[in-house]
């Protein structure tokens, strides 16, 4: 008897690029209604929150008309944001999981876009309770991650989104302002390192400790 294949859906943190992501989300939205209402009713709901911010808070958002403008000037603008990085983060990874409800759905069908997002959409199988899947959350990635495991199908899915970015908002602005109490900088406080082994790095980190005695800061380590 052949072993049941385990699926793991990781949700990762800030430390990723989101505009390929969410420029890939648009484009494969016209296949999908159920991709464009997820994207329309995100904008929506984040354009609200933002118009209720201050007016330098709101400077931050580049006055999008749609997640793919807000993506765009931000990457474009290239300082770093934790308030819109996270927001982003939240969009791409709640939009890859829709897509990957899609595939998993009919993994073997060979025909053009259209065809598969058609029949996928009534099939979610992931979205079950049954199903083998591991969810995995990392940082602001455990947002996404709760939205995939209390939901069992994609219109049920589709309802979350607008709350679980709107919440990621007021995380990613809750992080900044912390942020700029302890330093007065827009530098990323997370970095991607891959290729060494977790007890070279865990090693680091004790060194660093180790120098800074009585620092406020302390760093620690995701490893995925």
């Amino acid at each position: 008897m052949m072993a049941r294949q385990t699926d793991l859906l990781l949700f990762g943190d800030q430390t990723g690029e989101t505009y390929p992501v969410i420029l890939k989300l648009f484009r494969h939205s016209k296949h999908s209604q159920y991709l464009q209402d997820f994207l329309r009713k995100t904008t929506d709901a984040l354009q609200y929150q933002v118009s209720k911010l201050q007016p330098s808070e709101q400077e931050r958002f580049f006055s999008f008309d749609s997640i793919l403008g807000l993506s765009e000037a931000y990457s474009q603008n290239g300082v770093n944001d934790a308030a819109v990085s996270t927001v982003l983060l939240c969009v791409t990874q709640l939009g890859s999981l829709m897509m990957y409800v899609f595939a998993y759905a009919q993994p073997n069908i060979n025909a053009n876009l259209l065809v598969v997002f058609s029949h996928a959409e009534k099939y979610p199988h992931i979205l079950q309770s049954s199903s083998d899947i591991i969810l995995l959350g990392l940082c602001t990635g455990l947002l996404p991650a709760a939205a995939a495991a209390t939901t069992t199908s994609l219109s049920g899915l589709l309802k979350l989104p607008p709350d679980i970015v709107c919440v990621s908002l007021r995380v990613g602005l809750l992080a900044s302002r912390r942020s700029t109490r302890l330093e007065r900088s827009m530098e990323s406080w997370a970095i991607m390192v891959s290729g060494v082994p977790a007890s070279e790095l865990q090693k680091v980190i004790q060194e660093f400790h180790a120098k800074n005695v009585g620092v406020t800061i302390s760093c620690s380590m995701a490893s995925s």
